[in-house]
């Protein structure tokens, strides 16, 4: 066996081959991870169990069986679900269930909300910060004043910068002042 670098996927009916080959006999467990390049000989043993059990159709996993299906939603179906949470006096179980999503989503939308409005209900993943519209007042305020530090570190660049060229310039004129007089000197009889 190599060492595993990924998760692997193995379909429904791969694993059924492999389980089919290894209960039909003459091979051994190890030559069938081979074969099908199982990770290892205790998947193989999971998928016989499941098998000999008539549940190897379900071993498939999902994801996200505890926690429910995510859906994506529009902030206007979000408005609508927390209103509608709201006016039946906040029963997020309820409502949770009607709409097939957790109770901690629907709880977090009702909070963001009470304390935003429907600007809390906006979906900003994946968006810089630099593009996402302020929800709060505070926020903004925050926003202002993050772009008016990154003027003013670009401001004292500058300066320092145009003084570092005046410097340069000046020693420049200094010297060549200085090379003139020399050569002046040196012409004089």
């Amino acid at each position: 066996m190599r060492p595993r670098q990924h998760l692997s996927y193995y379909s429904n009916q791969m694993k059924i081959q492999a389980v089919k080959e290894y209960l039909k006999g003459g091979v051994s467990m190890l030559s069938v991870c081979a074969k099908y390049r199982i990770s290892g000989t205790l998947s193989l043993k999971t998928w016989i169990e499941a098998y000999n059990e008539h549940k190897l159709t379900d071993l498939v996993s999902e994801g996200g069986d505890l926690m429910g299906k995510r859906q994506q939603s529009v902030k206007e179906e979000r408005v609508r679900i927390v209103q509608e949470c709201i006016a039946s006096g906040c029963d997020y179980n309820k409502i949770a269930k009607k709409y097939n999503m957790s109770y901690q989503t629907l709880y977090t939308w009702v909070k963001k909300f009470k304390e935003m409005g429907e600007v809390g209900l906006e979906d900003y993943r994946g968006k810089p910060i630099r593009l996402q519209t302020p929800r709060t007042e505070e926020e903004r305020l925050r926003q202002e004043n993050a772009r008016f530090l990154e003027e003013k570190k670009d401001l004292i660049a500058e300066i320092a910068l145009l003084k570092k060229k005046m410097e340069i310039e000046e020693r420049l004129r200094s010297s060549k002042d200085s090379a003139l007089l020399t050569f002046s000197e040196i012409l004089k009889p």
